[in-house]
């Protein structure tokens, strides 16, 4: 039997395999352990991983990356509003209170 883990973290997601002989990184398909946490919109396009960490230079206000910061919070809490500054795609505030990440896609 194996289990499968998986570890989110705000730059780079990295999966595991626990077998019978150890733990295994899965290798993404550039051979890398790490692949970036990152997905990035064009307009008829989704990018995810090391390819949207690529297009986000080009792209960076449909680029999504580091959205851990704001999961399980309110919109109006004071750290997300600092962190807001940080990103450069557009956060506002869904109709739970909740923070709602807006990008174009499928125009």
């Amino acid at each position: 039997m194996s289990v499968v883990g998986l570890d989110l973290g705000n730059e780079k997601c990295i999966i595991g395999v626990a077998r019978q002989r150890g733990i295994d990184d899965v290798l993404n398909d550039e051979g890398r352990r790490e692949t970036p946490a990152m997905v990035s919109f064009s307009d008829n396009q989704r990018y995810i991983g090391t390819a949207a960490a690529s297009t986000a230079t080009m792209n960076p206000k449909n680029s999504v990356s580091q959205i851990k910061r704001l999961i399980g919070r309110r919109f109006r809490d004071p750290e997300v509003q600092r962190d807001l500054q940080l990103f450069s795609f557009r956060v506002s505030e869904g109709s739970d209170g909740g923070p709602l990440i807006n990008v174009n896609y499928l125009k």
